[in-house]
């Protein structure tokens, strides 16, 4: 079964998700991500032979939930992960009849 979903990019890494048409939707709901990362700094080695800079880091990855609801009581559960760079991600989602899916964009 594959069930699509649309969401509301409000720049902020919360926002709208839902299923079907916006104005009459299936399912409906939030999602929230968060932007991660890593950073180490280099050292500097002013040394007579040897000077390195500084290095930075990062992973490039957000991490984010969606939960929504549906017209017929059923609540679907979504963790993914997704690229900082360019939007694209994946993950997974369960609902509440225990049925799995796995999450695309």
């Amino acid at each position: 079964m594959v069930l699509s979903a649309s969401y509301k990019y409000s720049g902020t890494g919360r926002g709208r998700i839902f299923t079907g048409d916006e104005k009459l939707p299936v399912c409906q709901g939030e999602y929230v991500t968060v932007a991660g990362g890593e950073t180490a700094w280099g050292a500097i080695y002013t040394g007579t032979a040897v000077a390195q800079a500084v290095a930075t880091t990062t992973a490039n990855e957000q991490r984010g939930s969606a939960i929504l609801t549906c017209k017929d009581g059923v609540v679907i559960t979504c963790e993914y992960v997704t690229s900082a760079l360019n939007g694209a991600g994946s993950g997974a989602c369960t609902d509440s009849a225990q049925r799995r899916y796995r999450l695309m964009f």
